[in-house]
């Protein structure tokens, strides 16, 4: 697109704010702008503007002065799409149909790629009309969100995938999450059980999870169950009872207290238990038995052996007899 000749600066009236006074002001500013004319063509550009393109290696001396802006936006790196959005939101802009018009768009520069925010208004405190164009990077704050998504995303891939449940719950005892593995343990589905209270999961006297526990571990800063484990019988959504074994943790997120139980279903355990103790048993009853049925005869006829052997030593006179 060729460029469009640059209307003149205005010549303003008796306490009229200039051109030359918006850059000025402009110029203090982190963000890019640029100030068009009333057809979309760039009037001037502030430092922020000029030192991006230097930095970002753009060869053309007046960082766009005097193009449209449209142009200007395709050679400094933004795809088409997003030029052909930019240039029509302007144009709405400037023909009166909006009042703002706000987009994000990629650009790139060299071997970087940047994120900005593109934010125009149209400028009714001059005598002729003038657009303002801001632009001001995001990058670093959308890397941020990035990372904070990704972390998100892991950090429920491994609540999914927990083999232990995990409840987590407000000061006040209201879940806040509650995991695959959980929902399987007590039986409700998440979307049932949040915002609920965690003694839900408890029968008495253990429902005093929250009221006795954590209130007490708030209060005093101690507690027999905070940053411990410990058996306690938990509560299916059906009302049956189970063994499990709790461990309690406090995390803090944005100035919150929360508490995190991992809770283990120790029913098959508790069942293997009691298998191995019934094993034990019947060991030991056999073993009783095999002493009395056997050993027990063999100890029996040994004892009559030897009272033979003694009465025979003793009739010869053998002193071996007492022995």
């Amino acid at each position: 697109m060729s460029a469009k000749r640059v209307a003149n600066p205005i010549k303003p009236a008796q306490g009229q704010t200039t051109d030359k006074d918006l850059l000025a002001v402009f110029d203090s500013l982190t963000a890019r702008i640029a100030v068009l004319d009333r057809h979309g063509a760039i009037l001037a550009v502030n430092s922020a503007w000029k030192q991006f393109a230097k930095d970002s290696g753009f060869a053309e001396p007046q960082c766009g002065v005097g193009q449209d802006y449209s142009t200007a936006c395709r050679e400094q790196g933004m795809d088409d799409a997003d030029s052909r959005r930019a240039a029509e939101g302007i144009d709405q802009v400037v023909k009166g149909r909006r009042q703002t018009f706000q987009m994000e768009f990629q650009c790139r520069s060299l071997n970087e790629l940047y994120r900005f925010a593109l934010q125009v208004v149209q400028l009714r405190s001059l005598g002729n009309s003038r657009i303002l164009v801001a632009l001001e990077n995001v990058t670093s704050h959308h890397q941020v969100e990035s990372a904070l998504r990704h972390s998100e995303e892991r950090l429920s891939a491994i609540l999914k995938c927990a083999a232990e449940g995990i409840v987590v719950f407000t000061a006040h005892g209201v879940i806040e999450t509650f995991n695959n593995a959980a929902e399987k343990i007590f039986g409700y589905a998440a979307a049932e059980i949040l915002g609920r209270d965690v003694s839900l999961l408890l029968p008495e006297p253990y429902d005093r999870l929250h009221d006795g526990f954590v209130k007490n571990y708030l209060q005093t800063g101690q507690s027999s169950i905070i940053g411990a484990g410990r058996e306690v019988i938990g509560r299916r959504k059906d009302g049956s009872l189970f063994p499990m074994y709790i461990a309690v943790s406090e995390v803090r997120s944005e100035g919150q207290r929360l508490f995190t139980a991992i809770v283990h279903d120790v029913t098959a355990h508790k069942l293997l238990e009691r298998q191995v103790l019934a094993i034990g048993f019947e060991e030991q009853r056999r073993i009783g038995q095999d002493l009395h049925d056997s050993i027990g005869q063999e100890v029996t006829g040994l004892s009559l052996s030897a009272r033979g052997l003694a009465d025979d030593l003793a009739s010869h006179a053998r002193p071996e007899a007492a022995a």
